[in-house]
């Protein structure tokens, strides 16, 4: 995790600079004084409201507005930094067979980055990749011209060869998605991608249509863009963690599931999302602590924002299967926790587990010594984790299964976003 914030740091001095450039400000400085820091702290609570609030500026083309660009180069850009980090490292073993599949053919691995905004996601992959694969080339699309020249001047410091850097100014979505219609037919003539990223793009697109055309159109859009990843490549689909833009997903991937495309992270296998059928205050997103380093907290503060954490909803796509399905039984269990720890009215701990097929509940006494020695009470959401003998609570109830922390109980913690 340190290592991650390091690399995020290191471009921190470049978005200032960049922001300076904007105000045409011929500051060195990297530090924002204080009448900088109140102006970029309104901009972005305006950029928030407008984005998470009522998402009148979500796909409005805010890049080029100077204000909000200043707001999103030393804000968001650095959030959804971490977050296509986060998701990476806790998929190592997909992009490390990516890297080494490139390496060993004697050629430079393939990125896409379609909404590529300024570039934050493709930063993030390249200085994840960089140590495995010297040669990438990325190929950056959006509908913001300004956003590109960002981005391809901010991924020099990833990418020191301009060639490799290709920008394409082009509208991501006319206003249906037909089945066949190739969306970057005119745009994107190669084909054969290792890496495709959508960061935060999938909810852009149609969203004053109603959700079963959003959801046909999204679903016939993702299948053309799949067409352009070569075999073993992979499409990485990145959402805000609000509830309506996570369930949206949610509901894609089960589409693309019908379709024949594997879910190779963050779920445990292919079947329906049981989220989505366990009631509508149900998600499924990653939630991972963060001490923001500066400007954002600092902004955040200036903004009046909570920013003590990582939050998105995403899924990895790829052509293969690459995800077994887990075997449960009633003695072992693998799932991925769902829910933050919630207190009952019996003084019960629940955390929710997702098995792949189904949510079950987890609970333990409040304090429980057997339950603490088995750190339950520490369990955050998105941890991985393999429940032996677990105690069934409600024999009988098919329907309604749920589990204690029993005398016999252990919680062996497979995998922690964050943690690497």
């Amino acid at each position: 995790m340190k290592e991650l914030q390091t690399k995020l740091k290191s471009h921190i001095p470049s978005l200032i600079k960049e922001w300076h450039n904007e105000e045409k400000q011929k500051s060195s400085s990297e530090i924002l004084n204080k009448v900088e820091l109140k102006t970029i702290s309104q901009a972005l609570l305006s950029l928030q409201r407008g984005l998470t609030g009522d998402r009148q500026l979500a796909g409005a083309g805010y890049m080029q507005k100077p204000a909000l660009l200043g707001a999103y180069l030393l804000y968001y850009w650095p959030v959804t930094y971490m977050q296509l980090s986060y998701i990476l490292a806790d998929n190592k073993a997909l992009y490390t067979a990516i890297a080494k599949k490139a390496v060993e053919e004697q050629r430079p691995l393939h990125i896409l980055d379609i909404g590529s905004g300024p570039g934050p996601a493709t930063c993030a992959i390249c200085d994840m990749l960089q140590p495995l694969c010297p040669s990438i080339t990325v190929t950056l699309l959006d509908s913001s011209p300004k956003a590109l020249a960002l981005a391809k001047r901010l991924l020099r410091h990833s990418i020191k060869n301009d060639n490799a850097i290709k920008t394409i100014a082009t509208t991501l979505a006319k206003s249906n998605a037909a089945k066949d219609a190739d969306p970057l037919q005119e745009s994107v003539p190669e084909k054969g991608y290792d890496i495709i990223c959508m960061s935060h793009v999938i909810n852009e697109l149609w969203k004053n249509e109603d959700d079963a055309t959003r959801l046909q159109n999204s679903t016939n859009y993702c299948r053309q863009i799949f067409s352009y990843m070569n075999s073993s490549g992979i499409c990485i689909i990145n959402e805000p963690a609000l509830l309506a833009t996570s369930r949206f997903l949610l509901s894609l991937r089960n589409a693309l599931c019908n379709d024949g495309f594997q879910v190779c992270a963050p779920c445990l296998d292919n079947s329906p999302c049981p989220a989505l059928s366990a009631g509508a205050s149900h998600t499924c997103h990653a939630d991972i602590p963060w001490k923001a380093p500066y400007p954002i907290a600092d902004l955040a503060i200036g903004a009046g924002l909570d920013r003590t954490s990582v939050k998105m909803t995403y899924c990895i796509f790829s052509k293969e299967p690459s995800c077994p399905t887990q075997n449960q039984n009633d003695e072992s269990i693998t799932g991925r926790v769902v829910s933050e720890g919630m207190l009952n009215k019996s003084g019960r701990i629940r955390f929710l587990l997702c098995t792949g097929t189904k949510r079950i509940p987890l609970s333990a006494k409040k304090a429980d010594p057997i339950a603490l020695k088995q750190h339950f009470f520490t369990l955050q959401r998105h941890d991985l984790i393999c429940l032996q003998n677990p105690e069934l609570r409600n024999a009988g109830q098919a329907d309604s299964t749920a589990y204690g922390i029993g005398q016999k109980t252990t919680i062996q913690l497979i995998s922690r976003m964050g943690v690497y």
